[in-house]
């Protein structure tokens, strides 16, 4: 564990007593970590990867990253905007010409904007179902019907249907299984080589599997039906990975002089000031300040992140137990790090309860 310089004081115990408050050391845990400038203000982890090795969670641990993953397929895709390989304005027919005529037109940039108004997947599914399913299975109940929940581009609806599709977009442009395009294009050329997309018996290093609590006993829930899609949730980051991932893409894209106003300007308004664009919820202040952040919740897995771009300052609790056990340490270490900024601007409950809200499209508060 590391410590702020004296002129930004900050006590580590206090949110060490928290975290050790909520985990047991032999049981299902998480990792946390703090950095400023690439160099960590605070860094703990507690718990194990597995019941069975009683393995202690590392930051070099690996968890399944559920709806962070998002940034990740969005960034893929502007790989293929940069060159010219596709645009935002472009409809999915192109590359879906099954699918009924009034889901074709849906954009690209709606589907990044989770304003297409597509089915949910998860809904399309029947009760039957058994078999874990992958990015490509949900086209045929997709192509069963033309609903949608509103004309698209007209509003908000966090979808994981759209990213499922991003994914087997950004495959049938490049040529390449989406794994092996965001290994190339986006992990290996900074160095992440242990940062990878989920496939069925993938080597996973320093793997941390996923548990459901009920009551005291923790039963194994590391894979669901939905639980093996890429596009929609398939990375799997340490907070290592992470944070160096999130560095590079503070640095050279959403500090950029061009890439910035881009990434302004292809956002939906999510509420009040709370906006989305390419995977990422962010809020910028009057003076320009950006502030991203994002969760992810999955069957034995819950995390958030938090980037405040301008001060170079990424914050990361992920957890492999599906209990929202990282929200309090969380709001923790904002209140010390970043003085909770965006809770006392703009939402008005802890973070990850509110995102919570926004995935399962429940109503949302804001101060304005």
């Amino acid at each position: 564990m590391q410590k702020l310089s004296a002129q930004r004081p900050f006590k580590p115990l206090e949110v060490d007593l928290v975290i050790e408050s909520l985990i047991q050391k032999e049981g299902p845990g998480l990792s946390a970590l703090a950095t400023e400038k690439g160099t960590a203000i605070y860094s703990e982890q507690r718990g194990v990867t597995a019941l069975d090795n009683q393995t202690a969670i590392e930051a070099k641990s690996h968890f399944r990253m559920a709806s962070i993953s998002k940034h990740v397929t969005a960034f893929s895709l502007y790989k293929l905007i940069e060159t010219r390989k596709i645009t935002l304005n472009q409809t999915i027919g192109k590359y879906f010409p099954k699918l009924p005529s009034r889901v074709q037109q849906i954009t690209i940039a709606q589907l990044l904007q989770h304003s297409s108004g597509i089915l949910d997947y998860e809904n399309l599914l029947p009760s039957t179902q058994r078999e874990q399913i992958l990015d490509a299975d949900i086209l045929p109940y997709l192509e069963t019907t033309d609903s949608l929940y509103f004309t698209p581009g007209t509003k908000f609806r966090y979808s994981n249907t759209g990213y499922c599709l991003l994914a087997l977009i950004i495959e049938q442009v490049s040529g390449l299984p989406y794994p092996q395009f965001v290994k190339n294009h986006i992990f290996t050329p900074i160095g992440l080589t242990d940062a990878l997309i989920y496939q069925a018996n993938a080597s996973i290093p320093d793997r941390a599997y996923g548990y459901h609590p009920e009551g005291s006993v923790f039963h194994f829930a590391d894979q669901s039906i939905t639980s093996a899609t890429k596009g929609d949730g398939g990375v799997y980051f340490s907070s290592n990975d992470f944070h160096q991932w999130a560095r590079h893409i503070g640095k050279t894209y959403l500090s950029d002089a061009s890439f910035k106003p881009w990434f302004l300007k292809n956002s939906i308004r999510v509420i009040g000031q709370i906006r989305y664009s390419m995977g990422l919820f962010y809020y910028q202040d009057k003076l320009g300040n950006l502030y991203c952040f994002h969760s992810g919740e999955s069957t034995g897995f819950n995390n958030i992140m938090y980037i405040d771009v301008t001060r170079d300052l990424i914050v990361s609790i992920f957890s492999n137990r599906d209990d929202a056990v990282v929200s309090r340490p969380f709001e923790d270490i904002m209140l010390r790090v970043d003085k909770n900024k965006l809770k006392k601007s703009y939402i008005q409950e802890p973070l990850f309860d509110w995102l919570s809200k926004v995935y399962t499209n429940e109503p949302m508060v804001v101060s304005h």
